[in-house]
């Protein structure tokens, strides 16, 4: 099983999305260079071994950083970058990252800025990060006073998706990646949505087949937006539907009470309850939502108080001056762009 998808930015930068049950990384990528892998102890325990199988044995250096979202911080980019320059990279190194969104989400920042830009391979091993994270060139890492604040648009030169790494993920990590996946559906293509409504079972059981078909079916919808606004100029922030509260729920929990997929999931039934109220949503449509996200283990409600979710989506990277951008629906699959002033009040809001 292999599936290849080709990404075509709108800076011409070509790169493929590799989707198969093993590492499969290109020998003629590896000649001739140093590889640097970062990863956590975790996932190195478990799939390192594999992962240099498959690089032919050829030496590499290795850095384990600590596992979870508030490590994704500005120190660890600093150490990130100190420890290449002590191992004597250079700007024909290449970067590999092996772990899930944390993890490709750092390394690609480190590879944009260490000397300018090096080379980096996406290796993503949870569902979350094989299809969302580790595709379409966002780098980032978190400040205290928000998540992705300071980041990059940096392509990798290949995302390489190895299946077989999700039978190790944890229960819950597996559900923050299906969280991603039913935006994909939600917010863009109702087909998707409708197969994962009747394929619970066997998504729920890890089938493989199932999981690279999903995994294609995500990856080229992301691709094709990316293809067409690389940078988020416009289209490409539908990809963002249940993020704008998603991320205050995470920073109000400090990065531990929900991870990423479970406050997105959160987030997209908050979004789709304001889409009742300005865009006529059907009820019904959050009602299959809100089914499909507990079907799949995932919290679809909050304790944070509507005052505190109003301030918090005014800090939102996607804030302007004076508005603040929605991504709502209007129906299942589709998606728009809807401003509202500041500052936001949700109770004002009315249908």
């Amino acid at each position: 099983m292999k599936l290849h998808i080709p990404l075509t930015t709108t800076e011409d930068r070509s790169y493929a999305i590799d989707i198969a049950n093993q590492f499969a990384i290109p020998e003629t990528m590896l000649q001739g260079r140093r590889l640097f892998i970062v990863s956590n102890a975790k996932v190195w325990q478990l799939w390192g071994d594999a992962l240099c199988a498959n690089v032919h044995q050829q030496p590499y250096h290795l850095y384990l950083m600590e596992d979870g979202e508030q490590f994704k911080s500005a120190t660890t980019w600093i150490a990130i970058q100190e420890w290449l320059l002590a191992e004597g990279a250079n700007r024909k190194s290449l970067l590999l990252a092996l772990g899930g969104g944390v993890v490709g989400d750092l390394t690609g920042f480190v590879a944009s800025t260490f000397m300018r830009g090096i080379d980096f391979i996406q290796i993503p091993t949870t569902l979350l990060s094989q299809v969302d994270s580790s595709v379409g060139g966002k780098t980032a890492i978190n400040l205290p006073g928000g998540k992705n604040m300071v980041g990059t648009f940096y392509q990798p030169r290949l995302v390489a998706i190895n299946t077989t790494t999700l039978s190790t993920l944890d229960p819950r990590d597996y559900a923050a990646g299906l969280a991603e996946v039913v935006k994909y559906g939600f917010a863009m293509d109702s087909a998707l949505f409708e197969y994962l409504e009747n394929r619970v079972t066997a998504i729920m059981e890890r089938d493989q087949v199932t999981l690279a078909h999903i995994i294609a079916w995500c990856c080229r919808i992301k691709s094709e937006i990316v293809a067409q606004d690389e940078k988020e100029g416009g289209l490409r922030a539908i990809l963002n539907f249940g993020h704008t509260f998603g991320h205050v729920i995470e920073k109000e929990g400090h990065y531990c009470d929900h991870n990423h997929g479970e406050a997105v999931a959160i987030g997209m039934v908050l979004a789709a309850r304001l889409a009742e109220k300005v865009l006529s949503l059907p009820a019904s449509a959050t009602e299959r939502l809100i089914r499909l996200l507990e079907q799949f283990t995932l919290p679809t409600t909050t304790t944070l108080t509507q005052e505190t979710l109003d301030a918090g989506v005014a800090s939102d990277k996607k804030s302007a001056d004076t508005t603040i951008t929605f991504v709502l629906t209007p129906s299942i699959g589709q998606a728009v762009l809807t401003p509202f002033s500041l500052p936001f009040r949700l109770k004002e809001i009315s249908a």
